[in-house]
C-alpha cells in the first residue's frame, strides 16, 4: 500500500465508524423520531401558512403547540381512561362474569348451531379451560405499560422536540437529499411528493377514520349502558386499523351478546348502527381518501410496517410501499423509455408548369 493512499482509507474507515456510532445512538429513539417525522409532514401545509407570516421558528413552535394539543394530548387522555378501564375487565373476566357470559352465550347459540348439525359447541367449558390464561396473557402488557409510563413521557418529549426542529430546517435537508439520492432531481421531487401526500392520505383514510368509527362505536356503547365503553372504543380503534377485519370483529359480537341476554332493542340499535353507519363510513370515506387500492395490497403495507416498525407502520407502511412503487416506475422510465415519434418531413408538392407539358425540341 503506498504511503499516499493512508490518510483516504482512514477517512473512510472513520467516517464508516462515525456514521454507525451516530446510528447506534439514534436506535433507541428510532420510534419517537419517526412519529415526529410523520407529524411534521402532517403539519407542513399549516407550517407553510405561518412561515409566510412569521420566522421559520416562531412557525415552527405554533404548528408543534397544535400538533400536541390536537394528537399528543388527547390520546395520552384516552389511552390513560382505557388503562384505568383495563384492570376491572380483567378482574371480571377472572371472576363470575366470564363464566357467566360464556353460558349465555353457550344457551342463546346452542339451538341455533344444533339445526346445522353443531352439537358440541360449548363455549362456557372452553372459557373454564383457558380463561385464566387469557386474562393473564391481557394483563401483562397492561402492567408492562404502567411500568414503562416514565419512559413513555421521555419519548414524547423527545418527538415534541423533534418535531419542532423537522419543521424548522426541514428545507434545509431538501436539497441535500435531491442532490445525493440518485435521482434526477424531477424523480427525487417525485419521490419527496409521494411521501407528503400518501402520509396525508393515510392518516385521513386510516387513522382519522379508525378514530372517528371508534368514537362513534364508543359512544353508542356507552348510551346502552354496555361497561368499559371506553376500552371497547380503543379496540374498535385498534381493529379499525386493520384491513379486512374492521368494526364487525367488534360490534356484530357486542350485538349477538345483546341479543343472548334478550335485550334486543339494544342488540337492533348495535348492530344498525354498526351495519349502516360505522361499516358505511370505512367503505366510503377509506376509499375516497387513500383511492382504490387492492385490500391486500393495504393489508400488506398496515401489517408489515407494524411488524418491522412498529405502531408507526400504520402510517409508513403504505408510504414504502408508495415509494416502492414511484421507484418501479423510474426503473421502468429507464429499462423502457418511450419511443419519440418523428414528424414526417412533408415534401413539397410539385405544380407542373408549361416546361414540364411541353417537350423541348432538341438541336
Amino acid at each position: 500500500m503506498k504511503v499516499q493512499t493512508l490518510p483516504r482509507v482512514f477517512l473512510i474507515v472513520s467516517s464508516l465508524g462515525l456514521v454507525f456510532l451516530g446510528l447506534a445512538m439514534a436506535t433507541p429513539f428510532l420510534t419517537p423520531l419517526l412519529w415526529a417525522a410523520v407529524l411534521a409532514i402532517l403539519m407542513l401545509p399549516l407550517n407553510r401558512v405561518w412561515a409566510r407570516r412569521w420566522s421559520p421558528g416562531l412557525a415552527a413552535a405554533l404548528s408543534t403547540i397544535v400538533a400536541t394539543l390536537l394528537v399528543c394530548l388527547p390520546l395520552l387522555l384516552i389511552a390513560t381512561l382505557a388503562y384505568r378501564q383495563i384492570s376491572p375487565a380483567l378482574n371480571a373476566m377472572e371472576g363470575t362474569t366470564g363464566w357467566e357470559t360464556a353460558d349465555r352465550i353457550d344457551r342463546a347459540l346452542n339451538p341455533i348451531l344444533e339445526k346445522v348439525g353443531m352439537h358440541d359447541f360449548h363455549l362456557k367449558g372452553w372459557w373454564e379451560e383457558n380463561g385464566a390464561e387469557i386474562t393473564q396473557n391481557l394483563r401483562a402488557p397492561a402492567t408492562k405499560f404502567a411500568k414503562s409510563i416514565g419512559n413513555s413521557l421521555f419519548m414524547a418529549v423527545v418527538l415534541i422536540l423533534s418535531m419542532f426542529f423537522f419543521l424548522k430546517d426541514g428545507k434545509s435537508l431538501r436539497e441535500p437529499f435531491l442532490r445525493y439520492c440518485g435521482l434526477e432531481r424531477e424523480w427525487g421531487e417525485r419521490i419527496l411528493s409521494t411521501v407528503e401526500k400518501t402520509t396525508h392520505a393515510v392518516f385521513r383514510g386510516s387513522v382519522l377514520v379508525a378514530m372517528i368509527q371508534g368514537a362513534l362505536m364508543g359512544i353508542t356503547f356507552a348510551l346502552l349502558g354496555v361497561p368499559n365503553s371506553i376500552l371497547l372504543g380503543v379496540v374498535a380503534v385498534l381493529m379499525c386499523l386493520i384491513p379486512i377485519l374492521g368494526a364487525p370483529v367488534l360490534y356484530v359480537p357486542v350485538g349477538l351478546l345483546f341479543l343472548a341476554q334478550g335485550d334486543v332493542t339494544s342488540a337492533l340499535i348495535v348492530l344498525s348502527v354498526g351495519v349502516l353507519i360505522i361499516s358505511q363510513i370505512d367503505n366510503i370515506l377509506k376509499s375516497f381518501l387513500i383511492g382504490h387500492q387492492h385490500p391486500l395490497v393495504i393489508f400488506i403495507s398496515v401489517l408489515g410496517g407494524v411488524a418491522v416498525m412498529g405502531s408507526v407502520g400504520l402510517i409508513l407502511g403504505p408510504v414504502s410501499m408508495a415509494v416502492v412503487a414511484e421507484l418501479y416506475k423510474y426503473v421502468d422510465s429507464k429499462l423502457n423509455p418511450p419511443v419519440q415519434q418523428t414528424e414526417a418531413v412533408e415534401t413539397p408538392e410539385v405544380v407542373p408548369t408549361a416546361e414540364h407539358l411541353i417537350p423541348v425540341a432538341k438541336d
